[in-house]
């Protein structure tokens, strides 16, 4: 299994520089199957539905726990309740798509807005 540590890219012929990684995924792409994930919800069963939430809360978790995005206080604490918000929908016996879309859309763009200024910087 690949180790979770931070790398910084190494460009082959031009691809991929500037990007940063969590072992094999670029935070970029990360947070885009976590988008499309969501988008995904309308049209899984309540079954489906369960599943997908797991996997973004699961994803979101550890994206901010690896601590590959450098957060500032006010994003951190912003971060945390939306977080919270996710998991009491998640949690819940018959979890509303909306309200479990709402904070998770929420942190997907703090963390894209994050890692925006990392990518310009190459």
């Amino acid at each position: 299994m690949p180790s979770l540590a931070v790398v910084e890219s190494k460009a082959v012929n031009g691809v991929g520089a500037g990007r940063r990684y969590i072992g094999e995924v670029a935070l970029d792409v990360r947070l885009q199957v976590v988008r499309e994930l969501l988008a995904a919800l309308e049209l899984a069963t309540d079954a489906g539905q369960v599943h997908l939430m797991d996997r973004v809360a699961e994803i979101l978790h550890r994206t901010l726990a690896e601590g590959a995005i450098q957060l500032t206080p006010a994003q951190q604490a912003s971060a945390t309740t939306m977080m919270a918000e996710l998991e009491r929908e998640r949690a819940r016996a018959a979890p509303r798509i909306g309200v479990f879309r709402r904070p998770a859309s929420g942190v997907i763009e703090l963390l894209a807005h994050a890692i925006r200024p990392a990518l310009a910087e190459s």
